[in-house]
């Protein structure tokens, strides 16, 4: 029999709903809502979601909010041109 093998995880960090609600400066209600919609991803653990970096990062990038005076994040130079 062929032996299976488990998907790789990329980046196994999980933020509770809490921690996330934190970090976006949310209500609970507004994070599970995001994710009962499908806009930001969440794991099962138990009877506990758990959201992982990558899924907020991807939510966080796909709601950037362009402007002429912050330019976006990937094109942040430091000054002095080092960097």
């Amino acid at each position: 029999m062929p032996a299976t093998t488990a998907p790789r995880i990329v980046n196994p960090q999980l933020f509770t709903v809490r921690e996330v609600c934190g970090l976006l400066r949310a209500c609970p209600t507004t994070v599970r809502s995001l994710i009962r919609r499908g806009e930001l991803s969440a794991v099962n653990v138990g009877a506990d979601l758990r959201i992982p970096l990558d899924g907020l990062l991807f939510y966080l990038n796909a709601h950037l909010v362009p402007s002429r005076s912050h330019p976006p994040i990937q094109s942040w130079r430091r000054r002095d041109g080092a960097g």
